[in-house]
């Protein structure tokens, strides 16, 4: 998964050997997300249209994020299983 920090991309989609436009990303915007989740080939393609800066995040990175994240069992924020016990 990839963050735009600063530029614009376009999302592009080839069909029929014609490339259409799909969309313009600009900063703070995200794309390749479906495969981190997926981890199937994209159908749209991505272009830089301006000089860009881009944060990487790995499927592996992503994941540890969410470990740290996740509320522990019977940490703090957890919610008890059954009312009384917790």
């Amino acid at each position: 998964m990839f963050v735009l920090e600063a530029g614009k991309v376009a999302v592009l989609k080839s069909w029929r050997g014609q490339e259409f436009l799909l969309r313009i990303l600009k900063a703070g915007d995200c794309f390749g997300e479906m495969a981190v989740m997926d981890l199937l080939p994209r159908s749209a393609s991505i272009r830089a249209v301006e000089d860009c800066t881009v944060i990487h995040l790995s499927a592996a990175s992503l994941y540890q994020v969410y470990e740290h994240a996740a509320p522990d069992e019977h940490g703090p924020g957890s919610e008890p299983t059954s009312p009384g016990h917790g």
